[in-house]
């Protein structure tokens, strides 16, 4: 996959969609800091949903996000890996309101995260799931059921509002930053 011709434009490519972030003061047109792709119909999610509730772990959560982070990973992030989560495994939500995302990134203990993963399962027919937001470089994402939002690590990310729903977020891990 090449470059677009404009950094600075969305590009959505069969249901992987990646928003270029331009850095200040580098403007580096090579960081791309949010990436969405449609992983699960949400049949799908909801199994895997009650796979994690019973037993701590999915298959098929770990083929779809293995999918999906590899190819925003090779295509975009150009990160690392070694590992698809932490030794805990992925964290399990059933809401998400302003404070939850803050421990999402990096810390002197965490700083082998590289890329965050938040992965809607399960919600009610008419809940409207939260948008993220990312301050520091004002964009923000709408949440949607089996759409993986992916962003380095070392970004901000708020919810937007508090929401019910089922979610999987989870941490790719490689080398330390630094």
């Amino acid at each position: 996959m090449t470059a677009p011709d404009d950094p600075s434009t969305a590009r959505d490519i069969s249901g992987f969609k990646a928003e270029p972030i331009l850095v200040p003061p580098m403007e580096n047109s090579f960081v791309v800091g949010i990436a969405t792709a449609r992983v699960l119909g949400p049949e799908a999610a909801a199994a895997v949903w009650n796979e994690l509730a019973v037993s701590g772990s999915s298959a098929d959560l770990d083929r779809v996000l293995v999918e999906a982070i590899g190819s925003a990973n090779s295509n975009y992030f150009h990160f690392e890996l070694a590992a698809l989560h932490e030794a805990t495994g992925p964290r399990l939500l059933h809401h998400l309101d302003r404070g939850m995302l803050a421990d999402a990134g990096l810390s002197r203990e965490a700083s082998t995260r590289k890329l965050t993963i938040l992965l809607p399962l399960v919600a009610e027919v008419d809940t409207v799931l939260p948008v993220v937001e990312f301050p520091e470089v004002e964009r923000s994402e709408q949440l949607a059921v089996g759409t993986a939002l992916m962003f380095p690590s070392f970004l901000r990310a708020a919810a937007g509002a508090a929401a019910e729903f089922g979610a999987v977020l989870s941490f790719a891990l490689g080398d330390a930053f630094r």
